[in-house]
């Protein structure tokens, strides 16, 4: 069901006026999720506690106005007016409360959809695999075997922040929000550029192939290095980082394309 045509729905099953089919609808959409019941249950429950006394039963207007004529020989003009004031004032408070549950249901309905059109994704890329997500922003990472990347759906305005642990390339969008990579020891932003991370245990080395970065340990992020094209550094969950060293550098990672990169290593 869409949205829409759901609130309408639900409205009418909170007010007791749905078909043999509709309800079976209902049941449907309720069992889509524990979300959706949840939600139900909560409307039900607000709905019931907003309802109005109930009347044991409707008065007989005529006879409710033969005795207030006899008594106050209201005229027949303004007969018409005092049954219009009678039937608002007993029909008010009942609309007033199916009003406000109609403005509770709503609210909790676009907040159960906000929630989830900005939760949390996750990919995690088994041994032997890689994996490339593009990000709301336009941003891409290419992720390495035996990695996982957390990051919102959509970014907020005034940041834009994911968690890494394992190994991926990033080529970040520059639109004047700062991008945080967050490891288990260390935090790397940026605005513009692209850059390696590899967070394996309690070292985390970033490696730049265009622009700048900033790497701090987490757990001091006053004390950082700043790196350009072709250096790298590396932090250490109890050590600041290290100054940073000049490196070789190709168009990409080797991993991406399924090779080694060996730095400073002996054969």
């Amino acid at each position: 069901m869409k949205d829409f045509d759901t609130i309408k729905l639900l409205a009418k099953e909170l007010g007791n006026e749905t078909t043999p089919q509709e309800k079976e609808q209902i049941a449907g959409w309720i069992d889509q999720s524990p979300d959706n019941k949840s939600l139900y249950n909560e409307l039900t429950a607000v709905w019931e506690n907003s309802a109005p006394p109930k009347m044991v039963s409707l008065p007989d207007k005529a006879a409710e106005w033969n005795r207030l004529s006899e008594r106050l020989a209201i005229s027949a003009d303004k007969k018409r007016f005092t049954i219009l004031r009678f039937l608002q004032t007993r029909l008010r408070p009942a609309l007033v409360a199916g009003l406000a549950v109609l403005l509770i249901f709503i609210s909790i309905y676009a907040w159960k959809n906000l929630v989830h059109q900005n939760e949390w994704q996750q990919i995690s890329v088994p041994n032997g695999r890689r994996a490339s997500v593009t990000l709301s922003d336009g941003s891409v990472v290419k992720i390495n075997s035996g990695s996982t990347l957390r990051f919102l759906r959509s970014f907020p305005d005034s940041v834009r922040q994911i968690f890494l642990n394992g190994e991926a390339f990033f080529a970040v969008q520059k639109d004047g929000r700062p991008f945080i990579v967050q490891t288990a020891n260390a935090l790397i932003t940026v605005l513009g550029t692209k850059f390696n991370v590899r967070s394996r245990d309690s070292l985390t080395r970033v490696r730049v192939y265009r622009g700048q970065v900033k790497l701090a340990r987490i757990l001091n992020d006053s004390n950082f290095v700043v790196l350009t094209k072709g250096r790298e550094s590396e932090v250490f969950a109890d050590r600041e980082p290290i100054p940073p060293r000049n490196i070789k550098i190709n168009t990409l990672p080797g991993w991406i394309n399924g090779k080694l990169d060996f730095v400073k290593a002996s054969l």
